[in-house]
């Protein structure tokens, strides 16, 4: 499924451009991370085949809105593009990436279901 193009943003890396936004409300599939961190959500800006799940650490939905949550920036959304290429992530393929991003730019990857 892809990204909504309504509240999404605009991000180029490395001379590819990606449409990335923060899901408020969990799916079926990333119900269980939100207790984790925000959940954001990247994709090709042109033909999206794949998207990239991040969660981040950071700044969590258990805390909103009672709590201040700490914004995603354009920068660690960045981060964690250029790290879930170095760990496999194919934008043109088929299937879900899901990554752990940490502020302090620690990385891990969750799962890889693309086929």
């Amino acid at each position: 499924m892809a990204i909504p193009k309504k509240g999404s943003r605009k991000i180029v890396v490395d001379n590819v451009a990606y449409r990335w936004r923060i899901r408020w409300k969990p799916t079926i599939s990333t119900q269980d991370y939100f207790e984790s961190g925000l959940l954001a959500a990247v994709e090709l800006y042109d033909d999206p085949q794949s998207i990239l799940y991040v969660v981040c650490t950071w700044s969590s939905y258990k805390h909103y809105p009672t709590l201040e949550v700490e914004p995603v920036t354009p920068k660690q959304i960045e981060s964690a593009i250029r790290n879930a290429l170095e760990a496999g992530w194919q934008p043109k393929q088929k299937g879900n990436f899901e990554v752990v991003q940490e502020k302090n730019q620690t990385f891990k990857v969750f799962s890889n279901t693309q086929t």
